[in-house]
């Protein structure tokens, strides 16, 4: 494909023009300082915060964020027109435009021309665009509803005022003011964790309709395993748990024998009738590393070891008699601690949370058409948990006592006093069995699971969800209800006026009655679907006040998988060049990870020419 080429233009008479015209403008500004300031007006915001830092590339100095508490929630950018004296000198010299937007690529000059260019554009000053707010264009997206990477941030520490900071900062550079947001999400198993509750909190008094609603795209399982490993006897559990696939997968002949031994077991097992025939029972099973994945399964090796429990033993017991000392020296620490009680306690107690909340985390994976169940099945899943708190332990205590009698386990008296295993016992003086398996692992590891849940599906975030599950096309629209989504409107008091609340319930009964009867929406599944059919049949223009609650319903970080892809994109990156990068270039190199519908447009030679003009180098590329 052949690249458009533009004349070189005389360089020497553009820079003298461009001198010319820098040095008027600096008179005109003398004479009419009022009109000059006027030029340079920044975003102004209503509400908003104070002492936001200017770019360091732009020459003009940020003005001071207005701030005014009596205002109302809706913030407009107001952007003063640029005076139209000189127009066509600024906007066209020697054919080189003004406005970066519409200036020829840089690459369409010699590159010994480059760096004149530059300096010629430089010498021009910065440039306003000529528009309105009302003018501002839009991005036609045909109803879809479009995520985009904004960048990432350093944070000294992570308070939640610091993070809070980090993101106002953020937003401002790109002229998003706080009080916009609708919704906000965070990872549960991020080291930022701690401090959530806050920031959700401080965001919420610049903006008292941004919900947090649970991004369905974490999966929560990894939030619950982070919640346990706050108790010090699950963290040393699941670090155990490392510690033994680490010691049974460090080659391929001991998952032989890992093999063989549970082939042998099942056999033994089969002769006893412990164990039934039948199709898909009894399959082969390996051991995964309970790593904090995005993906992994915590519960899946959990479930693993305690199938594989006599088997592991076994071989445990062999490695540590016939390898060498250091896979020997492994195999027997890790069998001391295999073969005690508190391992089995935990193990049993895991599965037995891992249990009750996996369906819940399997239908947050689904699509939003299960809202509604997911929520029915949260209910379930706390009062199971709240029943295994309060009268579920004298049946659980049996159960772990049946495995270790079973499996030769030295059962320990509930009365003694504790032997902590691996740890100091100047920690655990005077502590007594009943009271660290009972109060400390038991209750401590369930409160906290209870605890976590009841934060991140509260009251109204659960009303929340299950009001826009009322939107779902899923079976043609079985699950709209009109009362509902008047609620869902409540959520949202800044974004509706007294009259569109009014029509609000009249609009709802035509936009329904309307779409049922089309036959473009009768095989919709998902609410991403239905806004692409709105904007596709112009219904966002009969049923304004409907589109505009359904936007943003569209907004909640519910049904996206956005933020698994940036953070799978920064994992693959950092992996790859660890900490030699600082921020500018992780962002740079993250956006053509993550915004690949842009980097695919950028032309080749563009690059090329940019990387050559960077610095001096031998070879012309």
């Amino acid at each position: 494909m052949k690249r458009k080429t533009w004349g070189t233009p005389d360089l020497r008479s553009f820079l003298a023009r461009a001198a010319v015209k820098k040095n008027q403008s600096g008179q005109e500004s003398v004479a009419a300082p009022s009109s000059n300031e006027r030029e340079l007006q920044m975003v102004i915001y209503q509400e908003g915060t104070s002492n936001v830092p200017p770019e360091p590339e732009r020459v003009v100095p940020e003005p001071p964020i207005v701030e005014d508490e009596d205002s109302s929630d809706t913030e407009s950018v107001h952007l003063d027109e640029i005076e139209s004296s000189n127009e066509e000198d600024e906007d066209d010299i020697y054919g080189i435009e003004h406005d970066p937007g519409l200036r020829l690529p840089i690459s369409s000059y010699d590159v010994n021309d480059q760096d004149s260019v530059r300096r010629a554009y430089i010498a021009l000053g910065p440039c306003r665009p000529k528009m309105k707010i009302v003018d501002f264009p839009q991005h036609e997206c045909g109803g879809e509803s479009v995520e985009r990477f904004l960048g990432l941030v350093k944070v000294e520490d992570t308070t939640s005022l610091t993070l809070k900071e980090a993101i106002q900062s953020l937003l401002i550079k790109y002229q998003l003011p706080l009080s916009k947001i609708r919704g906000q999400g965070y990872d549960g198993a991020s080291n930022m964790k701690g401090h959530v509750n806050g920031l959700k909190k401080l965001v919420m008094e610049k903006s008292p309709s941004a919900y947090y609603v649970h991004c369905f795209a974490h999966q929560l399982q990894l939030t619950l395993v982070a919640v346990a490993k706050e108790n010090i006897d699950c963290a040393c559990f699941f670090g155990q748990l490392v510690y033994l696939v680490h010691v049974l997968e460090m080659s391929c002949k001991k998952i032989s024998i890992l093999r063989v031994a549970q082939a042998e077991y099942m056999i033994e097992a089969l002769k006893l009738g412990e164990i039934k025939l039948g199709q898909g029972l009894n399959q082969e099973m390996g051991l995964a590393r309970p790593d904090d994945t995005r993906w992994g399964s915590h519960y899946r090796t959990v479930m693993h070891v305690m199938a594989l429990y006599p088997s592991i033993k076994k071989i445990l017991s062999k490695i540590g008699k016939e390898y060498k000392a250091s896979e020997s020296l492994g195999a027997q620490t890790m069998l001391q601690v295999f073969k005690s009680f508190e391992f089995v306690f935990m193990l049993h107690l895991m599965n037995e949370i891992f249990g009750y909340t996996d369906d819940l985390c399997n239908a947050l994976q689904r699509r939003e058409q299960d809202i509604v169940n997911a929520m029915d099945l949260l209910e379930f899943t706390k009062v199971e948990l709240d029943v295994l708190r309060n009268s579920g332990w004298g049946e659980f205590l049996q159960n772990v006592t049946a495995f270790c009698e079973k499996h030769k386990v030295e059962v320990v008296d509930m009365n003694g006093k504790y032997v902590p295993m691996q740890r100091d016992k100047k920690f655990y003086k005077n502590a007594i069995n009943y009271h660290r398996f009972h109060a400390d692992m038991f209750l401590g590891v369930i409160d906290r699971q209870l605890v976590e849940l009841n934060n991140r599906f509260d009251e109204v975030s659960t009303e929340l969800l299950r009001c826009m599950a009322s939107f779902s096309p899923a079976k043609n629209f079985k699950a709209f209800n009109v009362e509902q989504l008047i609620k869902l409107a409540g959520f949202y008091p800044r974004d509706f006026e007294f009259k569109e609340k009014v029509q609000l319930p009249f609009q709802l009964n035509r936009y329904i009655e309307d779409v049922r009867k089309d036959e473009n929406f009768k095989n919709l599944k998902s609410l991403a679907e239905l806004s692409m059919m709105l904007v596709k049949t112009e219904r966002v223009l009969r049923y304004d006040i409907v589109y505009k609650l359904f936007k943003l319903v569209l907004v909640l970080p519910v049904a996206t998988a956005g933020v698994e892809r940036i953070f799978s994109s920064m994992n693959y990156i950092k992996n790859k060049l660890r900490s030699k990068m600082g921020q500018k270039i992780l962002n740079g190199c993250l956006i053509t990870f993550i915004e690949r519908e842009f980097f695919l447009q950028v032309n080749d030679e563009d690059i090329i020419s940019q990387f050559q003009s960077m610095k001096d180098r031998k070879v012309i590329l």
